[in-house]
């Protein structure tokens, strides 16, 4: 049997808030394809409580602006795709 195989590329990276409150939490998604299955890395993820390492990384508090990187990796390469997050200034009445 023929077996395929094929370099991974990230598909689409999104974010369910792009312009977020101070201390809000998001959630940001990567969809990619590759064979065999590639794995996904998130930066930054520096927080201890997050899994930088899943398809999903959940930011639980936007403290500043930022640009979240999704890179997949399987052994034929890698790929990488981002989406920008936006924290949106605090009106005081």
């Amino acid at each position: 049997p023929d077996i395929c195989t094929d370099p991974p590329e990230v598909v689409k990276v999104s974010v369910s808030k792009r312009d977020v409150k101070v201390q809000e939490s998001i959630s940001l998604q990567c969809t990619a394809e590759g064979n065999p299955q590639p794995t996904y890395t998130w930066k930054p993820c520096d927080s201890p409580q997050r899994d930088c390492h899943k398809r999903t990384l959940d930011v639980l508090e936007v403290l500043y602006d930022d640009v979240y990187i999704c890179t997949v990796t399987n052994y034929l390469g890698n790929n990488s795709g981002n989406a920008s997050v936006c924290k949106l200034l605090n009106t005081y009445l």
